[in-house]
This record gives C-alpha cells, structure tokens and sequence, in this order.
C-alpha cells in the first residue's frame, strides 16, 4: 500500500479522525463542515469537545517512524495472550495506583485477576485490556458507563466503551450502557470477559492485531472498521502498556511487534510543527469609506469594485481580518488616477499563507454625464455602446489549443480570480470566469475554471479559454492525495479522465494521460521532493 493513499482514505471521512478541541490549530481540519472560515471556529463533534483531525495530524500518526521508542513502539505490539510473559503481575503494574489496583477488592476477587481470567478466555494480551480500559474511563473510573447506577440501566457495564458513540454525553452513554444489555453484560466480571471475546472476535482475529492497526483499519474494506476516532489513542495505550513491562522484560522477552513499512514514504519521517499556527486567512470586513462595495461583502469574495466621480482623488480603504492572528496589509488612504485603479488587500494568517482581495475603482475622466452613485456602474457620453467583436484580451500565462479547446496553463494552485485578473486583461472588453459547473465565479481558479471574453457590453461572447492545472485532477483547486486516487483509477479503468482533466493528469507532461509516472511526479510534489511546473 501507498503512504500517500492511506493517508487519503484515512482523511475521505468525515470525522473518522477526532482531536481534542482544545489542541493546536494545526491538527485541526479545515475540510468543508469541519470549519467555519468565517468565524474562525471548528465544528465540535462526540461529546463537544473534540474536532475533525487534519490530513497533516493524520499524517503524523500513521508515520511509523514517529512511535519507535521503547515506550510508543508497543503501539505496534502483537495483540495476542502469550502466557510466557503475560503475566498477573504485570496487570497489577498497569492498575497500581488506579481505580483497579489489587488493593481494592470487586465482586469477590480484583480487576487484575477478572483482566487475567478475560485474556485467557478470549486470547487477547492482558496488557491490553487493562491498558484499553484506562485508556476510556480514566485512572479514578468514574464513568456512568461503568458506575452500574446509571438511570434505566442499572447493573450494566461497558469498560471498553464499546458502542459508545454519537453526538453528547447522553447519547454516549446510552449507546454504550445498550450495548452492554443487549449483551448481558449484568457484572463487571462479565463486561471485562464479554468485551474482551468480542475484541478477539472483531479485531485480533480479523488482522487488526496491534493498537496501530485497531485505529487504522487496512484490512477487508479499508478504513471502515476502527475501534476508536480519537487519532492519538494508539500512542497514548501504548504509554499505559509499556509501564507492564521492566526493564528486564524489555531487555530479555522476546516480544512481537508489527510494524508497518508502505510503500512510497517520505524520505524522512513526517514532522509536526514547532508551534500552534492558525490557518485563517480571511477578512472580517472590508470597506471603502463613503462607498458601496460591488459585490456586497462576503469573506469568500476576493474581487469587488466601485465607480467614483472624476472629482475625487483618494479614498480610505478599511479592513479587518476574522482572525486576530492575521495581518493585513494594503488599506489606508489611496491616490486615484483617472480611470481604473486596483488596490490588492493581502490577508496573511499566522501559518504564513496569504489570501488577496483586490478592489478595483474607476475614477471618471471629467466629460459630461459621467458621476459616480457610490458603487453603481457609470456610464460615459451619449447614445449606445454597441461593442466591438474584436478581441482584446491579453494572457500572461501559458496557452494553447487541445482539439476545438483553448487551454491557459501556468496558473497556480490557490490562484484567485482577483490575482488571475493582473494576468487576464480585458482592455476594453468584459472578461467573467465561470466554475466547471457553468457558474459565474470570483473565488478560486481550479481546473476546469473557463474564462470568457465579452465585447464592452457584455453581451457578445467573443472568446473563452478553459484552465488547466496540473495535478488538480479532480478540479478542486487543490493538488492533494485524493488526485492521486483520481489517477489511479483511471490507471486501473475505474473511471476515465477525459477534456482538460486528463490534461491536468499529465503531470509529467510527456503526453501520457495518469500514467505511473504522472503518479509518480504527482508524489513526489506531495511529499515535496520536486514542485510540479505549472
């Protein structure tokens, strides 16, 4: 398996991946539903205090090479009971100190014998189960899920929280206390053994053998049967197992580790960042004093323009940034020239990527009939505008004709049509940018994006290009592991790429349409080895 598709089937779910809501901003996704841009604020999820992990934090924890020490390599320990070094002991090492240590007798006997009698029943490892039970309920246990007083079920138990999922506390617990009655789990003793089979039985015979492997599913249908969201439980198990062993056991026992080396991984282990860096990049608001922004403001519109009369000679352009975080530059008094002045706003979030809203004011040449209505379009002279058929438009980028289509290329990933436009002008005439979907736009340029040449009444179409970006196969505006997927399956005839998509699928730029070498170039962007020419 490929590291880069992993990490993209990991991430194609919606809150698959949790991370506390209260951890850096980094590990926090910024996917469509998971973040709001305008209010700079993640959507919480379970209980309210988790969010959707990032792809960088998924990434991060499915690198191998990030847990080989002593204490996080037991992430990678055998699952199995092996009787030669499973031991009583060891179980009470784990539980010394906590809410099961032997100290505190239970239903006749200690929850280290009960997590004993439970490993040797289902042959899942001892140190595990302890460990996995610390892991949900805490060293104090005072979890409703395991009190056996919880309202409308008492008696029950569920010390691996097993089923215990969904949306607030409330409904957490009672998915899990149903769980344990729909299993009979009428004890401590007979939660601790019947959860203990029912993990042998869905996991460690199933392949999902190690705490790696009971997070990430890469066995049977990829990714689907996880024991826990949180993206970090594998590591933090680990730490509790680890403690079940001395210095001796570690040195002298021949333990079992699975540890799993894919294919195509980074030269280097995936690193996270040395500080907490916001990604917002927006604008909370952005005005021109006296004047009426043409669109009304929006965070997500970046192109925006006003006419002014021929009398004024500066404006003061205002703006704030959603996030506190942010710098913004280019506001303040501005000098007009007559006729089209643009004015670019750089929003820089606090992780150092820049987002640009460009104003563009037309200040009038002083001929009769011309004024300004505050943001309204003006019109010069007398009588009709009939336009000219001819086209103007001027491309600084790349073009070229594929069949009956032509292409412009050298547009970067991210590329706003407010930033295209110092590119694209229409000298004259009227230039407007539609989405794959034939939508007019003025947010993100993607693969896909087509751009229209109308004469200067906007009413004849004159010219129209169509925006290739390579390895934006998908037509995202964005070159991610998933158009790597998209690649593949064409490879392997799943779905064909055809039109400025397959364009975008030759990365390498030999011809070839998604061939293993596109792939291959298109990794090695990823993981950023060599940047892909535009």
């Amino acid at each position: 398996m490929n590291f880069a598709d992993v990490v993209a089937g990991e991430a194609s779910a919606f809150a698959r991946n949790l991370t506390p809501a209260n951890n850096w901003d980094w590990c926090k996704s910024t996917a469509s539903g998971a973040y709001d841009w305008g209010t700079n604020t993640w959507t919480p999820l379970d209980n309210g205090s988790w969010v959707a992990a990032s792809d960088a934090i998924i990434s991060f924890y499915m690198d191998p090479r990030n847990f080989l020490d002593e204490t996080k390599v037991f992430m990678f320990e055998n699952l199995s009971y092996n009787p030669a070094y499973h031991t009583l002991a060891g179980v009470e090492s784990i539980c010394a100190g906590t809410f099961m240590d032997k100290a505190y007798p239970v239903e006749g006997t200690t929850y280290p014998a009960m997590i004993m009698e439970a490993a040797r029943q289902s042959g899942v490892s001892p140190y595990y189960l302890a460990s996995s039970i610390l892991q949900e309920h805490g060293t104090d246990g005072n979890s409703a899920l395991i009190s056996g007083t919880y309202s409308g079920y008492n008696g029950y138990y569920n010390f691996y929280n097993i089923g215990a999922s969904g949306k607030g506390s409330a409904t957490i617990i009672a998915n899990g206390l149903t769980t344990a009655k729909n299993n009979g789990w009428n004890s401590r003793y007979k939660s601790i053994v019947g959860g203990a089979k029912w993990f042998a039985d869905g996991y460690v015979s199933q392949g999902q053998d190690t705490l790696y492997y009971k997070k990430f599913d890469l066995v049977g249908t990829l990714y689907t049967h996880q024991y826990m969201q949180n993206i970090a439980a594998a590591k933090s198990e680990a730490s509790i197992m680890a403690g079940a062993y001395t210095q001796t056991m570690k040195q002298n026992t021949a333990l079992v580790f699975k540890i799993p080396v894919y294919n195509n991984m980074p030269g280097s282990a995936v690193t996270a960042p040395a500080s907490n860096l916001n990604p917002n990049n927006m604008l909370k608001s952005l005005s021109v004093s006296g004047y009426n922004l043409t669109p009304t403001f929006k965070y997500y519109t970046n192109a925006y323009s006003l006419n002014v009369a021929n009398s004024v000679t500066s404006v003061n352009i205002s703006a704030s940034p959603v996030a506190g975080t942010s710098r913004v530059s280019g506001t303040g008094t501005k000098s007009l020239s007559v006729g089209a002045n643009t004015f670019n706003i750089d929003v820089t979030a606090e992780n150092g990527k820049t987002n640009r809203y460009i104003i563009t004011i037309v200040r009038a040449n002083g001929s009769s009939g011309e004024n300004s209505s505050g943001g309204g379009n003006s019109t010069g002279g007398s009588g009709t505008n009939t336009g000219s058929t001819t086209s103007k438009i001027s491309i600084g980028y790349k073009t070229s004709t594929s069949g009956s289509t032509k292409i412009i290329t050298g547009v970067e990933p991210g590329t706003t049509v407010a930033q295209a436009t110092s590119k694209i002008q229409a000298n004259g005439n009227i230039v407007k940018y539609y989405d794959k979907n034939g939508n007019e736009t003025s947010g993100s340029i993607t693969t896909g994006t087509v751009v229209k040449e109308f004469d200067s009444s906007g009413k004849t179409l004159i010219s129209s290009y169509t925006i290739v970006i390579y390895g934006d196969v998908n037509g995202d505006g964005t070159i991610s592991t998933s158009d790597v997927l998209a690649m593949r399956r064409h490879l392997f005839g799943y779905v064909k790429l055809s039109g400025v998509y397959a364009t975008a699928a030759d990365t390498n730029k030999d011809g070839s349409v998604a061939s293993t070498s596109d792939i291959l170039a298109l990794r090695r962007h990823l993981f950023g080895y060599v940047r892909l020419t535009q």
